[in-house]
């Protein structure tokens, strides 16, 4: 069986849409630019990131969020499954540092970060296994009082949406559905804070059966 990242590069390697190539399409059109702008005023609002912060991008895809987190910080990484996707992130953010790596791997060794993004990724991963090692590591490169964001989270307890579907479909992978449970166990057992953040403040053409999830390091 190939890796949900080969199976993805894959994926990437074909998709081809101007605004968002990693896939961003609600009801069949693209995403504006400026819902991924206005979403990130939002974070930035909770987590406050600071010039000086290192920024990294878990899966950053064609670079539509690192280009948002640009306007806060100038030390900004990401990484992806892709080759294809980061040579479109490095045309969009030419100051960006980009590695191709899995989000379950360290990939910048010598870099702690300030605040970690990852974004409409745990939903492809293996199984709750890949989702621990992820966050296992997340929480290994975090700097002391650092945020860790995972964003677009499945709710089990909602269905599944068509724009997920579809994801699901292309990529003939299974979506991985997780109760906020998860997350609040793992936070417990790691002694880190944790919050479940509903989705209300996007758009209405957005689904509601999806949630975010902060964590905070101690």
């Amino acid at each position: 069986m190939k890796k949900w990242i080969d199976v993805y590069d894959e994926f990437a390697r074909q998709f081809d849409d101007s605004i968002a190539k990693s896939g961003y399409i609600a009801d069949g059109k693209a995403v504006p630019e400026q819902i991924f702008l206005s979403w990130i005023s939002h974070i930035n609002s909770l987590v406050h990131i600071e010039e000086q912060d290192r920024v990294l991008d878990a899966g950053c895809g064609s670079g539509i969020f690192l280009k948002g987190f640009g306007q806060y910080s100038k030390n900004i990484f990401g990484c992806d499954g892709s080759a294809e996707q980061l040579a479109s992130a490095l045309q969009s953010v030419p100051s960006a540092q980009l590695v191709v790596g899995d989000i379950t791997e360290r990939v910048f060794p010598d870099v702690k970060f300030d605040f970690i993004f990852c974004n409409s990724v745990f939903l492809l991963l293996n199984g709750f296994q890949a989702a621990t090692r992820a966050l296992d590591n997340f929480r290994e490169i975090a700097s002391p009082g650092a945020n860790i964001w995972i964003g677009d989270i499945p709710d089990v307890s909602s269905g599944l949406d068509s724009n997920f579907q579809r994801i699901g479909n292309s990529l003939n992978l299974p979506i991985q559905h997780y109760p906020d449970s998860f997350f609040f166990e793992y936070c417990i057992k790691h002694s880190v804070k944790g919050h479940r953040l509903d989705q209300a403040y996007k758009t209405s053409n957005l689904r509601n059966n999806r949630y975010d999830f902060l964590i905070g390091i101690q």
